[in-house]
């Protein structure tokens, strides 16, 4: 799928180096306080988003902007006796979204999420979740528009979850 300027492609094996970087951006609070690539990418609760990528059930997309990677948006699923797992459940398929700073805002997250809810329904999955935090109001209402609807609150992080 494409817009005027961006085009959206599946994620492949070979895109375990973006994938990461998207994760850095989705998963570092913007501040003075923002922990370092290293920093953040040294914890296994983080990364286990994206290590071992390609495993079965892993599905994913990279958003493009003349060529260039500019957004990423998978999911995968933890079995429930993960750390990172069943949050929502354990056949739940668990959802991150991130596009670089620059290039929020226009319509790129909303390619993503259409193609990677087709791709869960695809895979006969009955829904979908995420973690986001409460005060990321401009991903909170994608989520919402998208259906997704909050089954906790929890130290200012809200656990979503779509029905499909």
């Amino acid at each position: 799928m494409a817009s005027s300027r961006y085009s959206v492609r599946l994620a492949t094996l070979s895109d375990s180096f973006v994938l990461r970087g998207m994760l850095y951006e989705a998963a570092a609070p913007v501040g003075k306080d923002r922990p370092s690539p290293e920093q953040l990418l040294s914890n296994p609760q983080v990364t286990a988003f994206v290590d071992g990528w390609g495993r079965g059930g892993d599905h994913g997309l990279i958003a493009e902007a003349d060529l260039e990677p500019v957004g990423a948006a998978w999911f995968r699923v933890f079995p429930d006796d993960d750390p990172e797992g069943g949050f929502v459940g354990g056949e739940t398929p668990e959802l991150l979204i991130s596009l670089v700073p620059e290039h929020r805002g226009k319509g790129v997250g909303g390619m993503m999420m259409t193609e990677l809810i087709q791709m869960a329904r695809d895979e006969d999955k009955a829904s979908l979740g995420l973690n986001v935090p409460r005060g990321n109001m401009p991903a909170v209402a994608l989520f919402r528009r998208f259906g997704f609807e909050v089954r906790r609150d929890r130290d200012g992080v809200l656990t979503m979850q779509l029905t499909l």
